[in-house]
């Protein structure tokens, strides 16, 4: 397999295809690999080699994976030895890739590719030297998401894109199976998620994006699905609006990427939303985990949760909803039906954890 085939697309223009490293991690996930796997075999672009890392899997995850192996040279199969977590997982997955490859995809095992995304990306990336990262349009079951960034326009300064990303809540990211890597930036950078972040994700992206420039093809190419068992889904319930994602990393990166007076604007305007997200989720049943999540992500900072000013916001969410009596009465039977915690059960355990 060579890294340097040349072809033309469909309009006729030339192309070279570099080598694309392609790699799922799978835990137990045999309900999907298969229609993971058949959606990197039916790419318009085939200069690839697949690695599929099974994570000691209880299911058929690995036979299926081994099937598929049997069949198409470009696929092989490796079986950890022992269980590890997610990140670290995805990072011994990302170790893996071919030393000849110049784009890496992952592409997760409960998620999948349309025909055309590995030719649109590496197309993309290959217009531009500086490009460290290309996104597109993702279907997340029944809705578009990582929009924002207006045609016909494919190439942005990656600093800039990072500006947006925390002055505009531009959210252009998406999930690891919505991006191309240069394999080199992969290789230099491992591990190359973060194993102590909440959103090693996002912060990747940063990462790059200070030193290279961002791609984006404006067609949808991927499908993510919301609803799994992976950290994901432990966001979504925790923090469905992104608020704590979003105050982390203005936290980490806003003196970087943002002049002195915009970073005070953005940190005060995200800190805001995210205090007052958190007193409104007092108002309702809380589910058990909520509070560990957002000190264990705050601690990743060295943040710790300001009492005071959660105060101070939760008298406004008790005023709003004082205001609105009828709505009240409705959500306060649907608490006293359903259980659940709320600040003054919670302000208890507040006091052992050191918080401001």
């Amino acid at each position: 397999m060579t890294d340097n085939t040349s072809g033309e697309h469909g309009n006729g223009t030339p192309f070279v295809s570099p080598l694309v490293s392609v790699v799922t991690p799978v835990f137990d996930g045999a309900e999907y690999l298969a229609e993971c796997i058949e959606s990197v075999l039916a790419q318009s672009y085939t200069n690839w080699e697949y690695t599929i890392v099974d994570n000691c899997s209880t299911d058929a995850s690995l036979a299926i994976a081994r099937a598929y192996a049997e069949k198409d040279a470009r696929i092989r199969v490796v079986a950890n030895e022992r269980f590890l977590e997610q990140v670290p997982n995805f990072n011994m997955s990302l170790s893996l890739i071919s030393e000849d490859s110049v784009y890496t995809k992952m592409v997760l095992a409960d998620d999948s590719i349309f025909p055309r995304c590995l030719e649109e990306m590496v197309r993309v990336a290959n217009s531009n030297p500086r490009i460290g990262i290309v996104g597109a349009y993702c279907c997340e079951e029944d809705r578009i998401t990582c929009e924002g960034l207006a045609p016909p326009g494919e190439v942005f300064g990656g600093r800039e894109i990072c500006r947006r990303t925390m002055v505009e809540d531009l959210a252009l990211f998406g999930s690891p199976n919505n991006l191309l890597f240069r394999s080199d930036i992969v290789r230099h950078h491992m591990p190359f998620y973060s194993e102590t972040s909440l959103h090693e994700d996002t912060e990747s992206c940063f990462d790059v994006l200070a030193t290279h420039d961002w791609g984006f093809v404006h067609e949808t190419l991927t499908f993510t699905r919301r609803e799994n068992e992976s950290l994901t889904m432990a966001r979504r319930v925790f923090d469905p609006q992104h608020w704590l994602d979003k105050y982390l990393i203005v936290l980490k990166y806003g003196d970087e990427f943002l002049d002195s007076t915009e970073c005070a604007s953005c940190t005060e305007r995200i800190e805001s939303n995210y205090y007052r997200f958190l007193a409104d989720s007092c108002m309702y049943r809380i589910e058990p985990g909520f509070w560990e999540y957002h000190h264990a992500g705050l601690s990743t900072t060295d943040t710790r949760l300001k009492r005071g000013k959660l105060a101070l916001y939760l008298l406004g969410s008790v005023g709003r909803e004082l205001a609105q009596p009828r709505r009240l009465g409705r959500r306060i039977v649907r608490f006293l039906s359903g259980g659940g915690s709320t600040l003054t059960s919670e302000s208890k355990r507040e006091d052992s954890r050191g918080i401001q």
